[in-house]
């Protein structure tokens, strides 16, 4: 074998990883119990030019806790029932600043838990959820990364800022006695009208629940992924990224602070009818026609370039859901449905969202149904 081909192998074993894939030991009819352990804390890291500009920060923000997040959202998720736990409250949580035991004091003490909370709940497979450690992937720089966080990064003049978040799973085998399977995911996501502060409470209160509702975001849909590759759940994955941008390690874009498809979530604390305004605030800023609404339906409407594009926004107390139905005008005045345009629903989600985050009172996103 050559140097070459020996390099490019050494480089895909390293990046295909060697932990044993959660889908292939949940396979079976184990008894199973899915346990949250996501630790209370956010951190905000600045990385500078030079590193007298680094600063930190580390809090427990009101109104946004993660666990009770994340389990309201996997009971939805799972597809088959299985009991959902908060470490919490099954001696998996230490009392100090009530720091959770999957990152300290080590594996020892939580191998001894696991198997006392196995045999208390009689599974034979211990799901954990928790947050994780990773080294700075969104702008390749040294610094650890923890849990949730506001990354910025400053460089001669050129700022960008991003919340960041590190999710792990993890199998237990309750009579091996040991983890038997991991799996990991980085996510990074854009944050709009949000500017640097040296600490949390210097965040102004609008600043804040854009900043938290990006953590749930980034939350429910790290959940999801892994509880799809653990076998318990059927969200769509992202596909893999090509050979030649692992080989290049490409580092992938952070996503929008935009929640991806079609399904808008309420923020805490906004009401339907403040919820429905928005959907009209949305409408209006973009150009549409509000043709009709009701307490939970608004029927939007917007013509251009032999173009009608129609949006039916119903709205529950948690979401609000868009269907658009799009259509081209024909020469002889009929119409015919065609794919949605992508751009024009995009704009309006924007706006939508947008008011909604802005909404007095809101506080953190829901997890979206």
């Amino acid at each position: 074998m050559n140097p070459l081909s020996v390099i490019v192998l050494s480089l895909l074993v390293c990046l295909a990883g060697c932990a044993t894939p959660p889908r292939e030991v949940l396979s079976t009819r184990a008894k199973t119990v899915v346990v949250t352990g996501f630790e209370p804390f956010v951190r905000g890291v600045n990385i500078g030019t030079t590193v007298f500009q680094y600063q930190d920060w580390e809090t427990q923000p009101d109104g946004f806790d993660a666990n009770e997040v994340a389990s309201r959202f996997i009971v939805k998720t799972l597809t088959q029932p299985v009991p959902v736990i908060d470490g919490r409250t099954c001696n998996l949580a230490f009392e100090k600043e009530d720091r959770f035991l999957f990152t300290d004091p080590g594996a020892a003490e939580l191998r001894r838990r696991l198997i006392d909370l196995g045999r208390a709940r009689d599974v034979d497979r211990i799901v954990l959820l928790t947050t994780g450690v990773a080294q700075d992937w969104i702008y390749g720089t040294t610094v650890g990364l923890k849990g949730f966080g506001l990354l910025r990064r400053e460089v001669f003049g050129m700022k960008r800022m991003q919340v960041y978040g590190v999710f792990q799973l993890q199998v237990f085998d309750c009579h091996a006695e040991k983890i038997i399977a991991s799996e990991t995911l980085k996510e990074a996501r854009e944050v709009y009208a949000v500017e640097w502060h040296g600490s949390w409470a210097e965040f102004p209160a609008a600043e804040q629940r854009r900043v938290t509702a990006a953590y749930a975001q980034l939350l429910t849909g790290s959940v999801a992924q892994l509880l799809t590759h653990a076998g318990l759940a059927n969200t769509p994955l992202p596909a893999e990224p090509s050979l030649a941008k692992k080989l290049l390690l490409i580092r992938d874009r952070p996503k929008s602070w935009v929640p991806e498809g079609n399904v808008l979530p309420i923020p805490r604390d906004v009401s339907l009818e403040r919820a429905r305004e928005a959907v009209v605030h949305g409408l209006n800023a973009r150009g549409w026609t509000v043709i009709s609404q009701n307490e939970n339906e608004v029927i939007g409407f917007h013509a251009a370039n032999k173009k009608e594009v129609r949006v039916i926004a119903r709205l529950t107390a948690d979401a609000i859901t868009l269907v658009p139905d799009d259509r081209e005008v024909k020469a002889d005045g009929s119409t015919a449905p065609i794919a949605p345009h992508t751009r024009w629903h995009d704009n309006l989600k924007e706006s939508i969202y947008r008011d909604l985050l802005d909404a007095e009172g809101a506080t953190n996103a829901k997890a979206a149904p």
